[in-house]
């Protein structure tokens, strides 16, 4: 029937909203029962012999369906519901004139004109109608009392038939019409119900919270969003629960809201009473509700984006200290490379003089932290190149031990027991460092007000081992199969990233490496990291190691752009009996013209005008067999290098050198 009623309504009455449409469908529903009533009528005024009284019924009937097709034509279903008032109006009166004297009877039948009128036009044009009908029957009851001839007395038998008739008619009417009237309120509730139904699923379903407010932003409504139940926000103020830097925002938007319908807020944030903050973003609307002024806000969840854009903001900033730190530690390397360089010529022209000896030997050493500090720099800074090779863990344990220190704090006390010898291990120092720092980092967070940390090595059974031990609160045993997780953490919100003990299990396992956890709630954790243990130098090569390298006759061209460093390579190869050529940069190698007779290139990697990969592409145009040693503090990833190059990290010692230089030329 809903259907039926509908195909006679065009879209744009379908969309003119929920009580249009009602009345619109119940003024075709009308026509069409004044239709079947006023053919009905027609019949039994056929039956009885009126016939004149059966044609006016039957053009009733004919202008009553007719009414519909007008409606689906036109649309104007207004006209077509007065056309309705007055057919049946009309039709009432006409009728009762021609059945000669039936007007009392059809004064029912006037109501029902006006019962239509009032239900499709509205109260006022009912209420004239009824208006009009008291005016008739009062008309006709005044020349009844005045004595006028009026048309109100006929035969008992016609009369009877005709009111019983008149009434049975009447009755069927208005039952029909108020069937039809609570079939189409219940089809319109039904219909209000499950729009509301369906507009409440998609804004507790989706991903925006929307809230009403009143005048003085005490919230009235709300849907289901950011972890509440729909209403759950009701009689609250809009600003609890708002940080308080940001509620200055929020009242500056009010304000606007005199002068504009809409603004839009934000980002602000949103402190939930588990102490977690959100970032949001916000839509707020004025609207009139009745004589009073209501707010609409839709905010999002901005949050991840909000985080997203901060780790953008600090991956730039991490960005440009790495550059930054790229061409300090360029810089600090050659000099690092020119003060351990000339130490180590004290050293070897004063061995008789002990004194002379031992400042030369605190010069290395100090120079030495200076290149652990430098790596540290770029190891923060951005990932730094990894190039492994074999060191001693002891000595790198002991290298960081005054920076632990200063890491811990001085409420912590911290034990070394750094193993005697040598534990070589095949990694990269900065690994070890790595390592190292995340896990003491970690014991530092399980002794908040203090206590003793334990950082040990020692060698055996083939393995190294690095261990780090605290005397803190522990582990749950529920929890000890997760610390190695990535984003795994214990620690509140913004107090971790639970990346630290990730980072240590994965460069253990690329170091082919094992962590044992040996933990108890309060009775301290134990962490020990085994590596693989190389074999110890042979008591020749030990030898070898600690004495002064071979030199040669081969011709050398160096390649470097700091004067100082240039000068010192140049007297570090040609004392040991090396032809060194020497330029500033990759032009003035490629000026010099030595090309064929020079047997090994040592360059720098970055420098101005032409880099040593450059030069490096030229020269091996025509010689392919050109060996190549590379000296750099800060150098490209491994794999842009060739694999027949070797790399040779600044700062380093002239007995480095000298035994590089030799052993790349001895390999070609």
């Amino acid at each position: 029937m809903q259907a039926l009623l509908l195909s006679f309504l065009p879209q744009g009455v379908r969309a003119a909203g929920r009580d249009e449409l009602r009345r619109a469908q119940l003024t075709i529903a009308g026509c069409w029962l004044s239709a079947v009533m006023a053919g009905a009528s027609a019949l039994m005024q056929a039956l009885a012999g009126v016939r004149v009284s059966a044609i006016a019924c039957a053009l009733c009937s004919v202008a009553s369906a007719a009414l519909p097709f007008y409606v689906r034509r036109t649309g104007h279903w207004r006209h077509a519901a007065g056309a309705l008032a007055a057919v049946v109006w009309g039709g009432t009166v006409a009728v009762a004139a021609l059945t000669g004297g039936m007007l009392v009877a059809a004064l029912y039948y006037l109501v029902f004109a006006a019962a239509v009128a009032t239900i499709t036009l509205g109260l006022r044009i009912g209420l004239a109608l009824g208006l009009a009908n008291v005016a008739i029957a009062g008309g006709f009851y005044a020349l009844h009392a005045a004595g006028a001839p009026v048309p109100i007395s006929v035969p008992p038998e016609l009369a009877l038939r005709s009111t019983i008739r008149g009434a049975l008619v009447f009755n069927l009417a208005l039952t029909a019409l108020l069937a039809a009237v609570e079939w189409l309120r219940s089809e319109s509730a039904r219909h209000s119900e499950e729009t509301e139904r369906r507009f409440r699923a998609l804004a507790d379903y989706g991903p925006d919270l929307i809230v009403e407010m009143d005048a003085t932003g005490r919230i009235l409504d709300s849907n289901a969003a950011f972890g509440r139940r729909r209403g759950q926000m009701a009689g609250r103020l809009a600003t609890e629960g708002i940080h308080p830097d940001d509620q200055p925002v929020l009242r500056d938007a009010a304000r606007a809201l005199e002068t504009q319908a809409s603004v839009r807020v934000g980002p602000m944030r949103w402190v939930e009473s588990s102490g977690q903050t959100r970032w949001f973003e916000s839509s707020l609307t004025r609207f009139r509700a009745g004589d009073e002024w209501r707010l609409l806000a839709v905010s999002r969840d901005v949050t991840s984006r909000m985080t997203l854009e901060a780790q953008l903001r600090q991956s730039q900033k991490m960005q440009a200290v790495g550059q930054l730190a790229s061409g300090l530690a360029h810089d600090f390397n050659n000099l690092l490379t020119v003060v351990s360089g000339y130490a180590e010529v004290i050293a070897a022209r004063t061995r008789g003089d002990a004194e002379s000896r031992g400042a030369a030997a605190e010069i290395l050493r100090v120079s030495d932290q200076g290149a652990a500090l430098t790596r540290r720099l770029l190891a923060l800074s951005r990932p730094s190149t990894i190039s492994r090779s074999a060191i001693d863990l002891n000595q790198v344990v002991r290298d960081e031990e005054r920076m632990l220190r200063v890491l811990l704090g001085e409420s912590i006390t911290l034990l070394f027991e750094v193993a005697l010898g040598e534990a070589r291990v095949l990694a990269d120092a900065g690994e070890v460092e790595q390592i190292l720092v995340n896990l003491v980092a970690n014991t530092r967070d399980a002794l908040p007000n203090g206590g003793t940390v334990r950082v040990a090595t020692h060698a055996r059974g083939g393995r190294a081992s690095l261990v780090v031990h605290d005397n803190g609160a522990g582990i749950e045993p529920a929890l000890r199969e997760r610390i190695f997780e990535p984003f795994f953490t214990t620690k509140k919100p913004g107090h971790g990233s639970g990346l630290g003990l990730y980072v240590v299990y994965s460069i253990v396992s690329g170091l082919g490496g094992e962590i044992d956890v040996q933990t108890e709630p309060r009775a301290g954790t134990r962490i020990t990291v085994n590596l693989p243990l190389l074999a110890p130098l042979g008591r020749a090569a030990a030898e070898a190691a600690r004495g002064e390298a071979l030199g040669g006759r081969e011709r050398v061209l160096v390649v470097e752009d700091q004067p100082e460093l240039r000068a010192l390579l140049r007297e570090s190869l040609s004392s040991v009996g090396y032809q060194v050529v020497v330029a500033a940069d990759g032009i003035e190698a490629l000026a010099l013209g030595v090309r064929d007779d020079v047997d090994l290139v040592v360059s720098d990697i970055v420098m101005p005008r032409m880099g040593g990969l450059a030069l490096v592409a030229t020269l091996r145009e025509k010689r392919p067999e050109l060996r190549v040693l590379f000296v750099s503090g800060d150098p490209p990833e491994l794999s842009r290098l060739d694999p027949r190059d070797r790399l040779l990290r600044k700062p380093f010692l002239i007995h480095d050198l000298r035994c590089a230089v030799r052993d790349v030329l001895d390999a070609g």
